[in-house]
């Protein structure tokens, strides 16, 4: 499962790198939904979807966030 994440967020993050700083939502990959702020570095929500009702929410603690904005370089104007 955390290698579909970070498979996904990868792509989300590849997806974004072209587009103004700024919060994105409903970034639809690899059955991930991120909800990814561009201007904070920070992703805000994920959660994978299983069939048309089921859904497991993935909360990201500080930790993890740190590295996420630690490997992802945003352009902070």
């Amino acid at each position: 499962m955390l290698e579909s994440y970070v498979s996904a967020l990868d792509q989300a993050m590849g997806e974004l790198a072209s587009k103004p700083l700024g919060r994105y939502e409903d970034l639809n990959f690899g059955g991930w939904v991120f909800g990814i702020d561009t201007k904070e570095g920070v992703v805000f929500h994920a959660f994978y979807e299983i069939g048309d009702h089921m859904k497991i929410k993935y909360i990201s603690d500080d930790y993890e966030l740190y590295l996420i904005q630690q490997r992802y370089s945003f352009n902070m104007i």
